[in-house]
């Protein structure tokens, strides 16, 4: 897995950590924008944003050999 150009950021405030960047999982693989946001003693929240995501189980998307 790749990271690319990730940004993190706290608001002391809300005490929550706020991180956006772009991941690739494989070399094959399309990059995705993320974001992660962080309160501590809860469960971390995560969105993908930006592009559609593809269905796995789509045809044109079967790269078996």
């Amino acid at each position: 897995m790749v990271y690319k150009g990730g940004n993190c950021s706290i608001d002391k405030k809300k005490n929550q950590l706020f991180w956006t960047g772009k991941i690739k999982l494989t070399d094959l693989s399309k990059e995705y924008t993320v974001v992660l946001v962080y309160y501590p003693g809860k469960s971390l929240k995560v969105w993908v944003v930006g592009d559609k995501l593809e269905k796995l189980d789509d045809a044109k998307n079967d790269k078996s050999y």
